[in-house]
């Protein structure tokens, strides 16, 4: 959850709840803001206090989520490391391993990484359980049968 003062006067607060299952929350003075649909992507309407509004448009989910107000960049999320990314992708090589099987083991796997790569532990617990992620992966892979 992060919270977004944008320089407009008079603007409530805006809070950005990111969630990688059911898609980001944006509330404006405490109160939900249903998004709109916009160029492709959702749009979330703030309303102003001489009665215009802005719209927030949210960017980046894979590397950081940041939110656009007009040309303004907010970040939601820290943008994730090279190394982060590294261990997000490593999954994806249990494709070449394993052919279908591989292929839905490397997007858990993946989906996953990106998790845990997000979670607020230190940097030596979220590779060690990266790297879990990926062991446990492998060994699922050698041990299922194949057909």
């Amino acid at each position: 959850m992060a919270a977004i003062a944008p320089d407009l006067p008079g603007c409530p607060e805006i809070v950005v709840e990111p969630d990688l299952v059911r898609g980001p929350r944006v509330l404006v003075g405490g109160v939900l803001v249903e998004p709109r649909r916009g160029r492709g992507r959702p749009v979330y309407p703030i309303p102003l206090p001489g009665g215009g509004e802005a719209t927030l448009t949210l960017h980046g989910a894979f590397l950081g989520l940041r939110a656009r107000i007009g040309d303004r960049d907010y970040p939601v999320e820290p943008r994730l490391t090279l190394l982060e990314i590294a261990l997000v992708v490593l999954p994806l090589v249990f494709v070449s391993i394993g052919g279908l099987p591989g292929a839905f083991m490397a997007a858990l796997g993946a989906m996953t990484n990106l998790v845990v790569v997000r979670r607020p532990w230190p940097l030596s617990a979220r590779v060690a359980a990266a790297l879990l992620v990926v062991g446990i992966g492998l060994a699922l892979l050698l041990v299922l049968p194949r057909g």
